[in-house]
């Protein structure tokens, strides 16, 4: 049976998979999730998610905000030196979670391609370099580059006991040629339905 990665654009199908999402981050040990905060992106965003024909168990997910003029992605509220240009065609990959490596590689590659044909110049996304996988699989599989320029957020932190440790996240971003060069070697498998299309139940 095969893939395919849905566009999901129903209030009631977005609160699913922020719920998924929200699951992912509290098995890596997080403290600080806010789902109010993460709603107030939502109209800025696109939201994707990976699953079998004919069933809506979900393989990965993420989530794509732009940055349009004026308005903050989640990074921008991060300290950090760095700022994002407001009048770039960028945007923010985040909410990124996925069953298996495979899944996720499926997933992020539609969502690049669908990037690529909308013009986007930069993507970027955060890392946690704790998670080692995590981190190979953003650099050296979806050709994402380190800016060597670490983000906190303040309310965010690992639940270890006897310790409140503040999570140090990398800023990492891919540029069109590095996209490029990611989609042109995983190119689409036969059994994944290409289509991205719009979802609502």
């Amino acid at each position: 049976m095969g893939l395919k990665c849905v566009q999901v654009s129903d209030c009631k199908e977005i609160e699913k998979l922020r719920k998924l999402y929200r699951r992912s981050y509290f098995n890596k040990y997080y403290l600080g999730w806010c789902d109010n905060f993460d709603r107030r992106f939502d109209n800025l965003s696109r939201w994707y998610r990976l699953n079998k024909q004919e069933s809506k168990s979900v393989y990965s997910l993420c989530r794509v905000t732009y940055k349009y003029c004026r308005k903050s992605l989640p990074i921008d509220f991060g300290k950090s030196k760095i700022r994002i240009d407001n009048k770039s065609m960028t945007c923010e990959i985040n909410n990124f979670t996925y069953k298996n490596r495979s899944h996720g590689i499926t997933l992020i590659r539609h969502v690049l391609d669908d990037l690529e044909k909308q013009g986007i110049d930069l993507v970027y996304c955060l890392v946690d370099k704790i998670y080692r996988n995590s981190y190979e699989l953003n650099t050296k599989v979806f050709k994402f580059s380190p800016i060597q320029e670490d983000l906190v957020f303040p309310d965010i932190k690992y639940n270890k006991p006897g310790s409140s440790i503040s999570v140090n996240w990398e800023i990492l971003v891919q540029d069109t040629l590095s996209r490029k060069e990611f989609l042109g070697e995983f190119c689409r498998e036969p059994t994944v339905d290409t289509r991205i299309i719009n979802e609502s139940s």
